[in-house]
């Protein structure tokens, strides 16, 4: 298999994670690519020591020019940072003899094999990808160009077919950079509004609970966040900092999953105290969340700023 990751210096400890729930649960020799522009050798020896006990994978730096993309593209990655461009230079980055590549985030855990994923039948598709219900209920997709009829997918797990897009050209570098000036302030979601232009019509939906489950409090009922659980593959903690376990103050109902995989790695036992203030604290934190989305919702209805 052939991953992409994209991470800088401040989600090392993360990617590490990530990557031990990824190899624990995938026997299968896997090349992982690291896309970044920051990272340090001391940083990649860090994520290769947090994963000595496989032996059936290979990692490798790739550094990324920056300056590659707008200087504007400063304004769009205030919360995200210029690094979530970088999935969109795979096939520029990506050796020649790399065929296909799944991108995924670091803020996922890998909770079983995702083989059958990578080898799914593209169907002629450039990309295989999952919705994402919650920007496609609350944004109208004509801000970026696109029928509301088209899907709108996630980009934290997206398969690409690198052989047939380097064929036909789709992610070259000044295509991208079009794009991103065509579009201006309609780019709310940087990476991830750009993939859904550049490849509405030729995408291939995932079943998004399955792999790509996007496991956020403020998504799903307790009901259903328990049913999805059960057959999801990939977690994914995307969203604010509230649905991200690592934090003191997570509200989700998936941390134990995070932790069963973090406390393997030097870096969850080196933010292991973060887990028992969250424990002790949690019902506060759950309470006060809740009704602040109570309140974001009656504003919203209101039409209130």
């Amino acid at each position: 298999m052939n991953i992409v990751i994209n991470i800088d210096k401040n989600y090392v400890g993360i990617a590490s994670v990530m990557l031990y729930s990824l190899l624990e649960n995938n026997k299968t020799p896997t090349d992982i690519y690291i896309f970044n522009d920051d990272l340090r050798k001391e940083d990649i020896e860090r994520i290769n020591n947090s994963l000595l006990e496989f032996n059936n994978y290979n990692l490798i730096d790739i550094k990324i020019n920056s300056t590659m993309f707008p200087v504007d593209t400063s304004t769009l990655t205030k919360r995200w940072g210029k690094a979530v461009f970088y999935r969109l230079l795979v096939s520029e980055f990506l050796p020649e003899t790399v065929d296909r590549a799944l991108y995924m985030d670091t803020d996922i855990i890998v909770d079983g094999e995702i083989i059958n994923l990578y080898n799914i039948d593209l169907k002629n598709n450039y990309i295989a990808a999952c919705l994402d219900t919650e920007v496609s209920d609350l944004f109208d997709n004509s801000r970026i160009g696109i029928d509301n009829a088209n899907i709108y997918f996630n980009s934290g797990v997206v398969l690409f077919d690198i052989q047939r897009i380097r064929r036909d050209n789709i992610l070259d570098i000044s295509n991208i950079n079009t794009v991103i000036n065509n579009m201006g302030d309609n780019l709310l979601f940087p990476d991830q509004d750009l993939l859904n232009v550049i490849f509405v019509g030729k995408t291939l939906v995932l079943e998004y609970r399955k792999y790509n489950f996007l496991c956020a409090r403020s998504r799903y009922s307790s009901r259903l966040l328990r049913m999805y659980g059960r057959k999801a593959v990939i977690f994914h903690y995307g969203g604010e900092q509230w649905h991200r376990p690592w934090n003191y103050f997570y509200v989700g109902k998936f941390a134990k999953l995070f932790w069963k995989y973090a406390l393997k790695t030097p870096y969850g036992e080196s933010i292991k105290t973060r887990r028992y203030v969250n424990w002790i604290l949690k019902p506060f934190f759950v309470c006060w969340f809740d009704i602040r989305l109570i309140l974001i919702k009656v504003r919203s209805k209101l039409g209130w700023g």
